[in-house]
């Protein structure tokens, strides 16, 4: 049998590790923001879940170092600035 070789990521903190070389990834991450965050409106006002308390959000990747949690953070954030948002709307017209 024939054994092939699989690509990975290289793990630990070495100078060829992703946590060293995951600076593109980050950059697109940052470039996507927008998009991440017009997508949690979406979801909430399309499922109407304005009133909840709570969302879940998971990483399901496998990546290591600074951009682990990066996208999950990011869509956290999002959903807290629209909260935050929508708060101060009602605020405002009381």
């Amino acid at each position: 049998m024939e054994v092939t070789q699989i690509l990975h990521m290289n793990n630990g903190e070495g100078e060829t590790s992703y946590a060293k070389n995951s600076t593109l990834q980050r950059k697109t991450l940052s470039m996507v923001k927008p998009i991440i965050m017009e997508a949690v409106l979406e979801l909430m006002m399309s499922s109407n879940i304005m009133g909840i308390e709570s969302m879940g959000i998971a990483d399901l990747g496998c990546s290591s170092g600074p951009n682990t949690l990066l996208s999950s953070r990011r869509s956290w954030m999002s959903y807290a600035e629209l909260i935050s948002r929508r708060q101060s709307q009602s605020s405002e017209c009381i």
